[in-house]
């Protein structure tokens, strides 16, 4: 059973004679949250009576519960009439707000972890995805990659063929020569953009060329 509800105005003071009861706020929402639970000998409904604004919370009842309560005129009455129950309300209300800035905080902090955990999963989600990618373009480049080096080990071949051939001509020997040191050369630095690439240190870029 609701004993008041937020945002209601305020009548009544209670005190918990047996059982207990909650606090909630935003009671009617998804995102609700438990505020605290009045047990025994506690009191509570002064602060709308105090500040004389709305209910700042919902308040029902958990178990079985009995209640003595105090009507507004009543209870200010009381207040400035009787110091001891007035320092009472009040110690009541600093242990009021005191637990719910704890429960503030502590909240505060979980969801905080929560963020935490979630941003860890994107950034992990992020690398994968950035791995695939990376990986997936290497796929798809592989058969141009491998056509480059195909080039140089045929032009490799047949300077080495042509030297074969032309062993006693000294001049064609050292020209066929340098153009294999030159094609070696060439695919030693498609191997290593290749190793590059494939530590991310270099992305590929397709781009359109012009040959004529």
């Amino acid at each position: 059973d609701i004993i008041f509800e937020e945002g209601s105005q305020a009548d009544r003071f209670y005190i918990v004679a047996d059982g207990a009861v909650e606090v909630w706020k935003d009671y009617k929402l998804p995102e609700k949250d438990l505020l605290a639970v009045h047990e025994h000998g506690h009191l509570f409904g002064e602060m709308a009576l105090i500040d004389e604004l709305p209910r700042s919370a919902t308040v029902l009842v958990k178990e079985p519960t009995r209640l003595f309560y105090i009507g507004r005129d009543d209870f200010h009455t009381i207040i400035r009439d009787n110091s001891k129950i007035a320092i009472s309300i009040l110690k009541s209300v600093s242990d009021m707000v005191r637990k719910s800035n704890d429960y503030f905080v502590d909240n505060l902090r979980e969801r905080a972890r929560e963020l935490e955990k979630t941003n860890q999963a994107l950034r992990e989600a992020q690398e994968e995805l950035l791995l695939k990618d990376r990986l997936s373009t290497l796929g798809k480049f592989s058969s141009l990659i491998l056509h480059d080096i195909r080039n140089p080990l045929s032009i490799l071949r047949s300077m080495a063929e042509m030297i074969v051939l032309n062993s006693s001509e000294r001049k064609k020997v050292e020209r066929n020569a340098k153009k294999i040191i030159s094609e070696a050369d060439r695919l030693n630095q498609i191997a290593s953009e290749l190793l590059d690439y494939s530590r991310g240190e270099i992305r590929l870029n397709m781009s359109i060329v012009n040959l004529d």
